[in-house]
């Protein structure tokens, strides 16, 4: 929410001033930075990816491959300055979500057993 208002607010603040001149370096910077907040939030998001991954791995929630290429994901989060590895994580993201919803559709789909009556 934060990007948009700091890039906008820059660019509505330099079109309101004097004879209303653009300074291209002034909007230039509000878009690296708005970039720099963007990446900056993949901190965050590794943080989320190594906990989920790590208790994929403990409780056996999802195969156990999501749980690795959680750890792959959760390093190119960290390195998002790098804007491909966005596409890393983003599409970890997808695949776990993908795999959860199959593993609870099969759950669901499959019949459980009655409890033995008591004697």
């Amino acid at each position: 929410m934060h990007n948009p208002a700091l890039a906008d607010g820059v660019k509505t603040m330099s079109d309101d001033t004097y004879q209303h001149q653009v300074y291209s370096g002034v909007i230039h910077a509000a878009n690296d930075a708005t970039y720099i907040m963007v990446v900056t939030r993949g901190a965050a998001m590794a943080a989320l990816i190594f906990a989920t991954s790590i208790a994929v791995r403990r409780y056996a929630i999802l195969p156990r491959w999501v749980s690795w290429f959680g750890y792959v994901a959760g390093v190119a989060a960290i390195l998002s300055v790098i804007f491909f590895t966005m596409l890393l994580w983003l599409l970890w993201v997808a695949v776990a979500s993908v795999a959860l919803f199959l593993a609870v559709r099969s759950e669901v789909a499959a019949p459980k057993a009655a409890p033995a009556p008591m004697s």
